[in-house]
């Protein structure tokens, strides 16, 4: 009789080895939890970093921007004392 199923044996000749990382080390020296994915087995991972730190690197743009601005605006209207007049006329 026949089986059913192919041995082990033969489904690891078949599919054993993936062409796409051949010759790269399979095992991950790091410890993963079992949902992370596997970064020696996608390439792209990294995109949502990379726009991570771009969006970083904006934010940080924009803060410098705004700092310089409102030194700016201090400069030309000088220092306001909290609950004064001129701190109730310029809200």
């Amino acid at each position: 009789m026949l089986p059913l199923f192919p041995s082990p044996g033969a489904l690891k000749a078949s599919f054993g080895q993936n062409p796409a990382v051949k010759g790269q080390e399979t095992t991950s020296t790091t410890l993963r939890t079992p949902r992370q994915a596997r970064t020696d087995r996608f390439a792209a991972w990294s995109v949502a970093d990379d726009a991570q730190g771009k969006a970083v690197e904006l934010g940080e743009a924009a803060k410098r921007e705004l700092r310089r601005a409102s030194e700016a605006a201090q400069e030309n209207v000088g220092k306001i004392e909290l609950y004064s007049p001129k701190f109730y006329a310029t809200a």
